[in-house]
């Protein structure tokens, strides 16, 4: 039975607070951390869980939701990647551009990106 693998292995996106994530790293069961924004709990949860990561010395890749999660992974210096789907992008005004595999940091006040009102409204139930 193999007890190690040579494969980095990035998880967390189904973990729910800032203290799970602390258990996943306590227990060294992940090579990169990926908190996904909307389950741990918003920008702040976010915050605290690539700060932890930090600390760990482990990096951090952004779970989807690239519209909110980028300005995470701009100001966290152990954010090695960001997961993009554009999943999302009908809900907002500025489009995502990657460009040889980078991602511009949005200049916009706030998060950078503004609801498409008109989309939201069509989508509504």
């Amino acid at each position: 039975m193999l007890e190690a693998i040579d494969i980095p292995l990035a998880s967390g996106e189904t973990e729910y607070t800032s203290f799970g994530m602390k258990d996943m790293l306590e227990q060294r069961t992940v090579d990169v951390l990926m908190p996904d924004l909307q389950r741990i709990g918003g920008l702040s949860e976010m915050r605290k869980s690539a700060a932890i990561a930090a600390s760990y010395h482990v990096p951090i890749s952004t779970h989807i939701f690239t519209e909110q999660s980028l300005s995470i992974a701009g100001s966290a210096a152990n954010c090695i990647s960001v997961e993009h789907v554009d999943w999302f992008a009908p809900l907002f005004n500025e489009k995502i551009a990657v460009k040889d595999g980078c991602i511009p940091m949005p200049q916009s006040p706030g998060l950078g990106f503004t609801f498409d009102w008109d989309t939201v409204k069509q989508l509504q139930l």
